[in-house]
């Protein structure tokens, strides 16, 4: 299984890279998206690169980059990516857990467009963007290539769910990996996305 880890890095590693400053038009309506952190990289037999910290996706048709601007400048009512980085610079900050509140969504926002990038597969239907997302956490959760750095700030995160897995996921870490087949469809998936871009 972790063969399958493998290929989904190098798949990932495969596509265009984009950060906070993203145009929409750029960004598939319909998919899932794949993100990376700054610091944080895998040195492994098989595959030199950063390391996948999050898998996510988007529940309502043709919401994709609205659900990635929400997670570079919404609030964290809204992104659940972005309550993460809140209670770490609390904790980094001195403050209680419950004095989250004292970071700005400002602060917030900074702190994201500085350590995270992603790319994007299209994935047009709702069934097989729920089903891919939940089967990558699971399978990155379960056979990761590389344990977090030990200044990953996730690690000072709330959930033992992020800690363990070393991913901003909390959902479907103890869910079924995607399989190989899963795999193949990734795949295919990725070379419709790449061709798109051509």
């Amino acid at each position: 299984m972790e063969e399958l880890s493998v290929s989904i890095h190098r798949l990932a590693a495969s596509l265009p890279r984009y950060n906070h400053s993203f145009r929409a038009a750029d960004i598939p309506v319909n998919g899932i998206y794949l993100m990376f952190e700054k610091g944080e990289a895998v040195s492994h037999p098989h595959y030199f690169g950063d390391r996948i910290v999050r898998v996510g996706t988007h529940k309502v048709d043709g919401r994709l980059p609205t659900r990635l601007r929400t997670h570079f400048r919404g609030n964290r009512r809204a992104s659940i990516l972005r309550r993460h980085p809140a209670n770490v610079m609390a904790a980094e900050q001195g403050y209680s857990a419950l004095a989250a509140s004292a970071v700005s969504e400002e602060q917030i926002s900074t702190r994201i467009a500085d350590r995270f990038s992603f790319v994007c597969v299209r994935v047009p239907t709702q069934a097989e963007r729920l089903a891919i997302e939940s089967g990558l956490i699971a399978l990155l959760a379960s056979y990761p290539l590389a344990r977090p750095s030990a200044g990953w700030p996730g690690l000072l995160a709330h959930s033992v769910k992020i800690w363990e897995s070393g991913l901003r996921n909390v959902l479907h870490v103890h869910g079924v990996p995607l399989s190989c087949a899963g795999l193949d469809r990734f795949r295919e998936l990725v070379g419709i996305t790449k061709e798109d871009k051509m």
